[in-house]
């Protein structure tokens, strides 16, 4: 199906690496995109923020007959916008993986069934406050983590987490999944500017 798709839409706050990916496999590429990038090969649309309006209007406009294939990435994946895809075609997780993914109890089981190793977290609040990280699921790019211990509110909800603090580099890991056969696409050194909101 994906290979007779050649027009395709990604929607993500910033998709340079997805659109480069798509295009040397012979994609015409259209993005709706937060961040601009560098990437100009491309057809691409900047919004200040994901709405249901301002996404409808776009892809209305783009694809009016919802004949394009789709593909969703960071920073749209994790809002709950309610958008109706209608007959395009979703080359990425559905909604069923999509919304486990969202939740921190449900996702860490299923690895530990699997015997996917994990940093240490727990759902409820540790004893101590030191080497753990506070944390949301649908966090990205550093956004929305934080050292426990700097943090004076401890109310939690479905979404946040707490992890084991690892000292290392942080970077991000790119793949592709069909079945149980995964691909590597790419690693990717994350450069991120720390401030008192973000420390990551």
């Amino acid at each position: 199906i994906i290979h007779k798709k050649k027009n395709i839409i990604v929607i993500s706050s910033s998709g340079e690496d997805l659109i480069r990916a798509l295009q040397i496999c012979g994609f015409r590429v259209f993005a709706i995109n937060i961040f601009e990038n560098l990437n100009k090969e491309s057809n691409q649309i900047f919004l200040r923020k994901f709405t249901k309006s301002s996404l409808n209007k776009v892809l209305n406009r783009i694809d009016p007959e919802n004949k394009m294939a789709i593909l969703l990435g960071s920073g749209f994946v994790e809002k709950n916008l309610g958008l109706d895809f209608k007959e395009r075609y979703n080359i990425g997780n559905n909604n069923r993986t999509l919304s486990i993914l969202k939740r921190p109890n449900k996702i860490f089981n299923i690895l530990s069934k699997k015997k996917i190793d994990y940093p240490t977290t727990k759902l409820s609040m540790p004893s101590t406050k030191k080497n753990w990280l506070k944390k949301d699921i649908r966090s990205l790019g550093g956004v929305m983590i934080n050292k426990f211990e700097n943090i004076d509110n401890h109310n939690t909800n479905i979404n946040q987490y707490f992890q084991k603090y690892i000292e290392g580099k942080t970077i991000s890991a790119q793949f592709f999944v069909e079945g149980n056969k995964i691909k590597i696409y790419a690693f990717c050194l994350q450069w991120n500017k720390e401030t008192k909101k973000n420390p990551f």
